[in-house]
């Protein structure tokens, strides 16, 4: 028979405290033997134990009986040793439920709990929870609970499980009175579910859906803890929502009394109650929302009953995913994401001073990376979601709020899934939100996108009475490809200095479910008033039987700060690097109080490694804890015989004496170093590579002893022209943005604290070429060109329906062109019109494929993001059979604006330019190589406004590839030394005529013959000769790379815009007929006309509101005459607030707009600039116009218009209602 329970339990621990159990260096990482004398029973090979576990000494207790019950399969638990395997088998059995399938999935932390770690060459070293309960010399007198712990560490979890009811998206608040009373909400089915718990959140009742209601949940107390209150998305006539708030006064079993806050359409909704006793606004209930994103708060006096008119911030940014908090002194503080369409994004807050009967301005409290929302791998359907929480130090009235943000390496909202990482950010304020602070961060450095990135976000916060803030949040890390979840906890009660290390609070990992819910939006996280614990809320997708089922989930986690003790911690990183046998960087440490702990704390370093290190001190010893942390430094050198090596660093701190003493921890890693690095070896891009990203990632081996490396990239191989450097511990870097069609030189250099290494070999590479050209090694071969010169050609408007537009239009010519274009009327009626190409064959040896066009956009423009009308291209590869839209991904310029929300195109994407001038769109055709393809230019509109009689201008469509350049590229280009000349007087033109190919050119002519309004007067030519009668200039044989010039000197004859064309040919075939051709076009003036003319620029095109932006105007005066009398005229519209001015000459004045120039000689420029703020949220169009005295015979140019942009309301509904068709 084997021992019972009790004799084996009481021969185990009489066997661990027999040896001191002190944090010895020793123990589970120093080699041990397993010694079969040691056993009890020799019939056991006790080596063959380490099959079930790892090695414990207390397995020398079991015997062979104890070991037969463990099953032959028994699994191995990488945490658990054998003893303790056998020992709760025996209490299940003693229980009346023996272990018959897998072990409790938190058998380690309970034995961390009673046996504190591995037992190793008779030692323990507490791990874990272990450190928190286990006794030790230092501290028999167990149980002294999360009192003796050494932080950081791990918070223990009282208990998770699912809600009675609800789905995702939740929220969780604790009575203040009786912590016993818990309320939850989610979205469920039927609306929003809610729970009640009258036993601190152990077990969950169904408070049922609340009627009418959507989502989006948010709870709150009275002071008194009477009234409950539930905010919500209701229903509204007609499918809108409202801000709604529905009360309970039986602690969330039944709800009543709904009150719609909002009168339009609305968004995330929150809800705060001030609790502050100091604050003379106590109990006032304080909502917020947005509606069509643009933020709106309401309060009540009287417990949600009645409700004061919103306040609508319309003039501050547009923004998505607030929430509100109180002071003590009852001031109000409104958070919120900023949503501008350019420009930088923010958290900012508004504070109100008069219990939110006004707000104030709107200060930054953190910068964002991202925009909205992003996608990372675990929620790349519904997007993380860029929301802030907020809560106040009830003491102090410290103000935090924390976020979720993509890193700076990600490529953000635009990006895909495995582009971005997410993080949380965390900031906090001292003096009443006017300044703001970002804390550590709580997690682990985030790293760059890969499959081996974490991701943290969806973060909640809740501040104790003791000022320790409390945070949970989502993390990827027990998920290697990024796409489940665990819910984890964390805590700081320094001011955000250092955290705890985090708590996984979720027994199991979450997989994702791409149900357009996903993980929700947010989480829930409250503190109770008697400081005991906090409760917290997620959605929980975990898998139940075979498949996962969305759960809300509820939690219980130990608050490690709830009684007097303080918290240890060092300033900077715990990770130091030195040059052996130099002093370390002082450490500062630092003491904090919590609960008002005030026992001195004694600071040392045990277990120092002597071979390592030399003599320390502390510059404080002992330290008295304070709020904020009081410090002490340490200094302590290292030997030279440390050589390269890492060595533990531990800082203790003991306070109290007897049972009352407490220990805490720091845990620091000291890399040292013997000497220098070696060189690092480049990996890619290889040497001379070709075709490279124009914002390339660059990448090495890790060079032996490197800490981080210094990068450069250079123009030149001397590296005197270095355009891109960066010093970083990772083994690649990507570069700024690079120059098209390039070649690059780098180099890498590795250092470490005992210097740097010799540099790597250099290595180049080219960038690839801009999009639709090619590189220089290649020439353009044109496989399909159409300029509508004569009509539409052999496209077709088959398939059309509505009325079917598309027709040649001379209204807006194209600017590579002019003339013709083919034009789609934006109707004001249901259409869907289209333009379908003749037949292209794509070759499946020639690359890069693209497709070319020009298009002017005066098409619908969905305020709330997309397109109400819109073009779009398809592509078919089976002569019009079927049709496929071409992707966004191959859009090379020119990508789509959005979906289209109404129409025949409804839900595919768009262009829609509201106006867009004509712009050249490039499109990567390579997926149809080696097909005949044809292509339809779509035109959708719907049924209410259109842009007639403009639309869609489609123009000099072009398919071509690029082919090794063995051809004869002829080209030619043509100047006018005057483009404004008086009658009489005399122009010159310069014809420059080359060969760019790689082979020689044959019978070259340019012809070139001069329009009426000119009387040639000589020629004078390079290479061949000029006939004024033919206007053929003849050169014959023209060798590659080869150049020649013609002058034609002519005299103007009469008043007029003439244009004169030239052309180049020769015998040999042309792989590009775009060059072959050029025009330049004389005004023929009275010399006493002066053709003046204005251009207006702005600095920024996308300011946000409340940015100031600098207009330039320039005006000049071509001639032939000089000008008198001269003024523009400049008055700036609403929407902008006149700052300065400063001109060239002459005077501005901003209150007639107008500037005074007076006289201007022949080629004079004159500038002016003007600076002005933007003060309301719309696009306003700023116009120029100048005007002279004498007559003018170009009035085109007399005019010019911008507009600075400024941020709009996008209409972003984040739960997937939309803005109505206007």
């Amino acid at each position: 028979m084997y021992p019972s329970r009790n004799r084996l339990l009481a021969a185990l621990f009489s066997m661990a405290l027999v040896v001191p159990a002190a944090h010895a260096a020793s123990s589970t990482d120093a080699p041990y033997v397993v010694e079969q004398t040691r056993g009890v029973d020799q019939r056991i090979t006790y080596k063959s134990l380490e099959k079930y576990g790892p090695w414990d000494d207390r397995n020398y207790e079991v015997t062979l009986e104890d070991l037969a019950l463990l099953p032959d399969d028994d699994q191995y638990l990488n945490r658990v040793p054998a003893f303790f395997k056998i020992l709760k088998r025996k209490e299940f059995i003693s229980e009346g439920f023996p272990l018959d399938d897998v072990y409790p999935r938190e058998i380690h932390f309970e034995f961390y709990i009673r046996f504190g770690g591995l037992m190793r060459n008779g030692q323990v070293v507490p791990k874990s929870l272990g450190k928190v309960y286990y006794p030790t010399p230092n501290k028999p007198n167990f149980p002294a609970g999360t009192r003796d712990a050494t932080v950081p560490m791990a918070a223990p979890v009282e208990g998770e499980g699912p809600l009675a009811i609800g789905n995702n998206e939740t929220a969780i608040e604790v009575n203040p009175v009786n912590p016993l009373v818990v309320i939850a909400g989610s979205n469920g089915s039927g609306g929003q579910n809610q729970n009640w718990s009258n036993d601190g959140g152990v077990t969950w009742n169904s408070g049922g859906s609340l009627p009418s209601t959507c989502c989006d949940p948010a709870l709150e107390w009275s002071v008194d803890g009477t009234v409950a209150y539930a905010a919500t998305l209701g229903n509204a006539a007609g499918g809108q929502l409202r801000a709604t708030v529905f009360r309970s006064t039986n602690g969330g079993m039944t709800w009543g009394n709904r009150v719609d806050v909002s009168t339009g359409d609305t968004d995330k909704e929150f809800i705060h109650v001030d609790h502050s006793p100091s604050s003379p606004f106590q109990d006032n209930v304080y909502m917020t929302w947005h509606q069509g994103n643009v933020m709106h708060f309401a309060r009540s006096t009287d417990r949600a009953l009645t409700w004061s008119s919103p306040l609508v911030f319309s003039s501050s940014p547009t923004g998505i995913g607030s929430d509100i908090t109180t002071d003590p002194a009852g001031n109000v503080y409104y958070f919120y994401p900023t949503l501008n369409r350019s420009g930088s994004q923010a958290i900012l807050v508004l504070k109100s001073t008069d219990g939110g009967v006004s707000f104030g301005a709107p200060v930054v409290v953190g910068l964002l990376s991202g925009r909205f929302d992003f996608a990372i791998p675990s929620m790349e359907s519904r997007r993380a979601f860029i929301y802030v929480a907020a809560d106040t130090d009830p003491n102090t009235g410290r103000i935090w709020a924390t976020w979720t943000d993509n890193t700076p390496a990600s490529v953000g909202p635009s990006g895909s899934a495995s582009q971005n990482v997410a993080w949380i950010r965390v900031a906090s304020s001292i003096d009443g939100g006017a300044t703001w602070q970002l804390a550590a961060t709580p997690h682990a450095a985030p790293l760059p996108p890969s499959t081996s990135a974490v991701d943290r976000y969806h973060p909640w916060i809740s501040v104790d009475q003791g000022g320790t803030v409390h945070l949970g949040f989502y993390d990827t890390r027990h998920s290697p490809n990024r796409t489940g979840v665990d819910f984890y906890y964390v805590a700081s009660s320094d001011g955000g200095a250092t955290w705890v290390e985090e708590t996984r609070v979720s027994a199991s990992t979450s997989v994702n479910i791409t149900n357009g819910q996903e993980w929700g939006d947010y989480n829930g996280l409250d503190v109770n008033n008697g400081q005991n614990n906090i409760a917290m809320t997620w959605t929980d997708n975990r898998v139940v039987g075979a498949s996962p089922l969305q759960r809300s989930f509820a939690a219980r986690v130990s608050n490690l700060f709830s009684e007097p003790t303080f918290q240890l911690g060092v300033s900077g990183s715990t990770d130091l690097v030195v040059c052996a046998g130099t002093p370390l960087p002082p450490i500062t440490v630092n003491v904090s109080s919590i609960s008002d702990y005030d026992q001195p704390v004694t600071l040392t370093t045990p277990n120092l490694n002597l071979t390592a290190f030399g003599a320390g001190s502390f510059s404080v010893n002992p330290v008295t804890p304070a709020q904020p942390a009081a410090t002490s430094v340490l200094t302590l050198n290292t030997l030279g015989s440390a050589g390269t090596n890492t060595y533990p660093l531990t800082i203790r701190g003991v306070a109290g004496i007897g049972p009352s003493e407490m220990t805490k921890e720091v845990d620091l890693t000291v890399a040292t170093f013997g000497g220098v690095p070696a060189a690092p070896v480049l990996t890619a891009p290889a040497n001379g590579a070709v075709g490279q990203s124009t914002q390339p990632t660059l990448s090495w081996s890790a060079a032996t002893g490197a800490v981080e490396y210094f990068v450069e990239l250079a123009t030149d191989p001397g590296f005197t022209n270095v355009i891109f450097s960066a010093l970083t511990e990772n083994t690649s870097v990507q570069t700024s943005a690079l120059a098209d069609n390039t070649t690059y030189f780098w180099r890498v250099t590795a250092s470490n604290p005992c210097g740097e290494s010799t540099t790597s070999a250099e290595f180049s590479f080219k960038t690839q070429p801009a999009p639709g050209s090619c590189d220089d090694t290649q020439v353009a071969s044109v496989l399909f060109s159409e300029d509508f010169s004569s009509g539409l050609g052999g496209f077709a408007t088959t398939g059309s329906t509505g009325a079917s537009t598309w027709a040649i239009s001379t209204a807006r010519p194209s600017p590579a062109s002019g003339g013709n274009a083919a034009l789609a009327v934006d109707l004001t009626t249901s259409s869907d019109q289209r333009l379908i190409s003749p037949s292209i064959v794509l070759p499946s040896d020639q690359s890069p494929i693209t497709l070319q066009f020009w298009n002017d956009q005066d098409l619908e423009v969905r305020t709330a993001g997309g397109c109400w009308d819109a073009g779009l291209l398809e592509i078919s590869t089976n002569d019009g059979s079927t049709w496929t839209q071409v992707p966004n991904g191959a859009m090379l310029t020119q990508p789509y604006d959005g979906n289209i929300a109404a129409g025949a195109g409804s839900g595919l994407q768009g262009w829609c330019g509201d106006p867009v001038p004509y712009t050249r769109s490039i499109v990567d055709l390579n997926a149809f190589a080696g097909q005949t393809v044809r292509l339809r230019w779509r035109v959708s509109t719907d049924t209410s406004v259109g842009s007639v009689p403009h639309g869609w201008y489609v123009d000099d469509i072009r398919v071509q590839s690029c082919v090794t350049s063995v051809q004869a590229d002829l080209s030619i280009d043509k100047t006018v030394d005057n483009a404004v000349a008086a009658i009489g007087s005399s122009v010159v033109f310069t014809l420059t005529a080359s060969n760019l190919g790689s082979a020689d050119a044959t019978s070259v002519a340019v012809t070139d013959a001069l329009p009426s309004g000119y009387a040639f007067v000589s020629a004078n030519a390079s290479a061949g000769s000029y006939s004024s009668g033919t206007g053929i200039w003849t050169i014959g044989d023209l060798d590659n790379a080869q150049t020649e010039t013609l002058e034609i000197t002519a005299t103007m004859l009469a008043s007029g815009n003439y244009l004169n064309v030239a052309s180049i040919a020769g015998a040999e075939a042309d792989p590009d007929d775009l060059n072959n051709s050029d025009s330049v076009s004389v005004v023929a003036a009275d010399p006493g006309s002066a053709d003046l003319s204005i251009v207006k620029e702005v600095d920024v095109t996308g300011a946000g509101f409340g940015e100031t932006v600098t207009f330039t105007l320039t005006a000049s005066n071509a001639g032939p005459a000089a000008a008198t009398g001269v003024a523009v005229t400049d008055l700036l519209p609403a929407g902008y607030s006149f700052t300065g001015s400063s001109a060239s000459t002459g005077s501005y004045n901003d209150g007639t707009g107008i500037w005074t120039i007076g006289s201007m000689a022949v080629d004079a420029t004159e500038t002016l600039t003007i600076t002005a703020t933007i003060t309301l949220t719309d696009a306003y169009l700023n116009s120029a116009s100048i005007d002279g005295n004498e007559a003018d015979p170009q009035a085109g140019n007399d005019t010019d218009s911008v507009s600075a942009q400024p941020s709009i309301s996008l209409g972003i509904h984040r739960d997937g209602f939309e803005d109505p068709a206007p």
